[in-house]
């Protein structure tokens, strides 16, 4: 691994490691600096990112899961390029299972509570892709049931009227406000 974005901060030896800018703002001279023998993007969000890198001739490989599956699809797809399908077979296997034991325990639940997990706060927006699945295999009914993360208005948040609320801004680590939630309007209760 030669260089990350700015936003990496997993597992903590990437701290170590040079950056190229942050998730949507890359340095494509810095990239050219650690020469890289793949660039590696993800997400609609690096979609262009994605077609800058491969205009300048480096090998780049996108991954944009939107569901479950496509994780585990782009997961081995990472390992081929990396030469460790082996490796990704195993984790993805491994993932599975434990998901899958998660999912028998949960189906034996009395109670599906409503669960919205929020990626962006003005204007909200509700996660979708793969959280959804990962919602419904923990026991629990996602705001947004399958697709894309996308706006959502208080209104339809209040009227899901969810339990269980997780703040998962991209790129803000653990700089959130909980208050910016807990007290916009309609959501006293």
């Amino acid at each position: 691994l030669t260089a990350v974005t700015t936003q990496c901060d997993y597992p903590a030896e990437v701290k170590n490691i040079p950056t190229v800018g942050g998730f949507v703002d890359i340095n494509f001279e810095e990239v050219r600096n650690v020469n890289p023998d793949i660039v590696f993007t993800s997400t609609l969000v690096q979609k262009k990112i994605a077609l800058q890198s491969q205009q300048l001739g480096w090998k780049t490989i996108h991954i944009d899961p939107k569901n479950m599956n496509e994780v585990y699809e782009s997961i081995l797809i990472i390992g081929e390029a990396l030469g460790v399908s082996k490796n990704a077979d195993h984790v993805v296997r491994n993932m599975k299972t434990k998901i899958s034991q998660i999912y028998e325990k949960t189906k034996q639940a009395k109670t599906t509570p409503h669960v919205y997990i929020e990626e962006w706060p003005d204007p909200p927006y509700a996660c979708g892709n793969w959280i959804p699945d990962l919602i419904r295999y923990a026991g629990g009914k996602s705001m947004i049931k399958k697709g894309r993360s996308r706006v959502v208005t208080t209104e339809e948040i209040v009227k899901f009227n969810p339990q269980i609320i997780f703040i998962s801004y991209c790129g803000s680590g653990n700089q959130n406000d909980i208050d910016k939630i807990r007290y916009r309007k309609g959501w006293r209760q």
